[in-house]
């Protein structure tokens, strides 16, 4: 046997099968021992995701000082709706929104705790509610706004702002908490047509704004949102409407993950979750609550990085893709996080130096925010 020819794969040698080898003396046995054991640790020090240098903290990544604030989990406080209860919250929204008569709330479809209205001359439209914790989605249709041309009357900016909260206070929409929002976006829904000569027109339809939970200063992330739809003059046209009603319930100083660990166990599953990243960047550490849809929310810490991979297999330049992750603060918490599903192993690389990479993939918690932020 050649010492030369010794890899990670044989470096479990033991004691007793050295000193079977008669040829070797001590000085080579000694050799040896510490040719394995250089031999391995180098194995494992290549070996992806393990190398904490991999993560670099921007200045403005600092750990709040989440020890020393009065946290809570949130229980929903709803009881959940009966048909008569979810008719009546129905046809109070349509007749609000002027769309009365646009849906068929006879014969409502049922199914997994939903009920589910058609509108049998706009199939765009959309509208149901869930049992379970009241949420609601209405669209009264895009029937009328089909045409090649924008919605005239458009409210903007704040004026949008106020006229959508006007819309969810008269609603009452914000339940037993009508402080704990602010508002987040002002978008709208645009439609683009192309010609026959390539050329694009893009017509404004609607406004939208949407508000966000949040828990004194700190913000809900997760399920918890209103989005209101506008047409002419702010006149409503659809709604979204998560926002439950929740009872606090304080958290013990000893529920909660002390900071070094938080920290350890963040970086642990951003490098799981980033096999392949050549490096990665915290750019920001904000204490949140988390809520996952399930009528509990719980107190967590939301890191957003940077991360970079190489192009391809054959093409070492980098590209950056953002990746964030949220992680609970409490020791047993109750709700389900990224890290606990399958691995996210970050961006494929491609196999040869073509140009066509087109999945920027992201972290499963920022894939489901994006989702619902979408106007």
């Amino acid at each position: 046997m050649s010492l030369y020819h010794i890899t990670a794969r044989n470096s479990f040698i033991t004691l007793k099968q050295i000193r079977s080898m008669k040829k070797f003396n001590t000085s080579k046995m000694l050799l040896l021992a510490i040719l394995i054991l250089a031999v391995t640790a180098c194995h494992r020090k290549d070996r992806p995701g393990t190398e904490k240098n991999k993560i670099t903290y921007d200045q403005a990544a600092i750990f709040p000082n989440y020890e020393k604030v009065t946290l809570n989990t949130y229980q929903i406080s709803e009881t959940k709706l009966d048909l008569v209860a979810a008719q009546k919250i129905i046809t109070e929204s349509l007749a609000y929104a002027g769309a009365a008569d646009k849906f068929n709330l006879k014969e409502p479809v049922r199914e997994n705790g939903m009920l589910w209205y058609k509108n049998p001359s706009d199939p765009s439209a959309v509208l149901n509610i869930n049992l379970e914790n009241g949420d609601i989605s209405l669209n009264t249709g895009m029937k009328a706004y089909a045409g090649n041309e924008s919605t005239r009357d458009l409210l903007t900016k704040d004026s949008a702002s106020t006229m959508a909260l006007t819309h969810i206070r008269k609603l009452g929409l914000l339940g037993s908490s009508p402080n704990d929002y602010v508002v987040s976006h002002v978008g709208g829904l645009n439609v683009g047509v192309h010609d026959e000569k390539g050329n694009t027109s893009v017509y404004k339809k609607f406004t939208t704004v949407r508000l966000d939970r949040k828990f004194g200063d700190i913000p809900v992330e997760g399920h918890s949102r209103i989005v209101i739809q506008m047409a002419e003059k702010g006149r409503l046209t659809g709604l979204t409407k998560h926002w439950a009603s929740f009872k606090a319930e304080p958290v013990s100083a000893t529920a909660i993950v002390a900071t070094d660990a938080l920290k350890a166990a963040i970086e642990q599953h951003i490098l799981s979750e980033n096999t392949g990243a050549t490096s990665i960047l915290v750019k920001k550490i904000t204490l949140v609550y988390y809520e996952q849809g399930h009528g509990l929310i719980e107190p967590a810490i939301r890191a957003e990085c940077e991360t970079r991979y190489p192009t391809s297999k054959t093409d070492s330049a980098e590209r950056v893709y953002p990746y964030d992750i949220i992680e609970p603060l409490l020791k047993e918490p109750r709700q389900t996080y990224s890290f606990m599903h399958d691995r996210f192993k970050g961006p494929k690389t491609r196999n040869d130096d073509s140009k066509d990479q087109k999945a920027i993939p992201r972290g499963q918690d920022e894939q489901r925010r994006d989702t619902s932020r979408k106007l």
